[in-house]
């Protein structure tokens, strides 16, 4: 486990570098900030509290259905 730890460990370092090399060619900036801001507000308002109304779905749920909404909870995920 520890070596797999360490080679996702390395995979992100090196995506991580290629990302910033990227970022340094973008002569508009305002225009990424813009786009990393809409996704924090997208991520927040919308697909935060969509991942928390499924996670109650089988909360919701009675009866011997609730067994099968689990699993396809789970699967789905």
């Amino acid at each position: 486990m520890k070596v797999t730890r360490v080679l996702a460990g390395a995979a992100g370092m090196a995506l991580m570098g290629v990302g910033g090399s990227l970022l340094m060619d973008v002569r508009d900036l305002t225009g990424v900030l813009v786009w990393l801001g809409g996704a924090v507000v997208v991520h927040d308002a919308l697909i935060g509290p969509l991942v928390l109304l499924v996670g109650l779905a089988p909360v919701l749920v009675r009866g011997g259905a609730r067994g099968p909404v689990r699993g396809a909870l789970v699967v789905a995920r």
